[in-house]
């Protein structure tokens, strides 16, 4: 792992790493190029993750890098999350319903307005999602690697989940 003072550039291949309830930044480095699971090639995509639980945040993070994506940016509270949901620059988004008793809805509200796909994960499945995205997809806490990947190649595979019924 290596940390970068806040300030310098990011180049292709690092992330944002915040952990929740500090102040400081750093960025760690990720697998450059994706890794193919049980065989199947799918193409790269570059992800926010809003999860409050920095294990839970951390295993979603390895998760998806096992599954041949990566994590461009990560926040562990609401006020990080809508920092990087308006200028980080990724594909989709996997969000928490819940980060720290508050409700998600300012940071979808952000990356529907920027017309980018997004998912939620719940370790209370569909309650509490926000009404106004009640057509997104929610994974249940603990999540199947397996789920997991269906979710994404969903988005891969229509370059948005957005539509009513996805």
């Amino acid at each position: 792992m290596r940390l970068v003072p806040s300030g310098e550039l990011l180049r292709a291949g690092q992330t944002v790493f915040r952990a929740s309830g500090c102040g400081s930044s750093g960025v760690r480095e990720i697998h450059q190029g994706p890794k193919a699971l049980w065989g199947a090639k799918v193409p790269e995509a570059s992800i926010l993750l809003v999860e409050d639980e920095a294990l839970i945040r951390m295993m979603l993070a390895d998760m998806v890098e096992e599954l041949g994506h990566r994590v461009v940016a990560e926040a562990g509270n609401i006020r990080d999350g809508v920092a990087l949901a308006g200028m980080a620059v990724f594909d989709f988004a996997i969000l928490d319903i819940n980060i720290g008793g508050y409700s998600i809805s300012p940071v979808a509200e952000i990356i529907a307005e920027r017309g980018l796909p997004f998912f939620f994960v719940s370790g209370y499945g569909a309650a509490g999602r926000p009404e106004a995205y009640s057509y997104r997809p929610v994974l249940q806490k603990p999540l199947l690697m397996a789920k997991l990947g269906e979710a994404i190649n969903s988005i891969l595979s229509t370059g948005n989940v957005s539509a009513r019924g996805a």
